[in-house]
């Protein structure tokens, strides 16, 4: 059986699909990407992936969308921007796209050339705690959403 991530790389490898499209379904990239944010990626050499790019790759049958933090000889490191630790290293066998633009409250499409993304890639590659402080900022706001008896829709 072949899981969801393969499925993605061999239809990016096969050019049967120009724009993968795919939905957020966590708070590791909260405030940049909202929960049930429409992500839009492209296949795009790892080598040319640069820091502050959000990238979506495979780990175990699940795929994650965080942003690079640190760039190596072959390889990029990851990191949530509302997460303390940094991911495993993401290198060919686990990268499959670049997300090029997202989509939040099915109203306001965020593209790499607008203000938001501009300032929080900004924010998340210049200043060293800034995942630390947005871990605990999230933590906070998650709480409150449980508190106010916010829970994610059923979609």
């Amino acid at each position: 059986m072949i899981c969801m991530p393969e499925l993605v790389r061999k239809m990016l490898a096969e050019g049967k699909v120009g724009v993968y499209e795919t939905l957020s379904a966590g708070i590791s990239m909260f405030p940049t990407i909202w929960p049930h944010s429409i992500l839009r990626a492209v296949k795009f050499p790892l080598e040319e992936v640069g820091k502050g790019d959000i990238i979506i790759f495979q780990r175990g049958n699940k795929m994650v969308a965080h942003r690079v933090v640190e760039i190596g000889d072959g390889f990029v490191r990851t990191q949530g921007d509302s997460c303390r630790v940094k991911d495993e290293v993401v290198d060919t066998t686990n990268y499959l796209c670049k997300v090029v633009e997202f989509v939040l409250f099915k109203k306001f499409t965020i593209n790499e050339k607008s203000l938001y993304w501009r300032v929080q890639r900004w924010l998340f590659v210049n200043f060293f705690l800034m995942h630390v402080l947005n871990f605990y900022f999230t933590k906070v706001v998650v709480k409150v959403a449980l508190f106010m008896g916010i829970r994610y829709p059923k979609e």
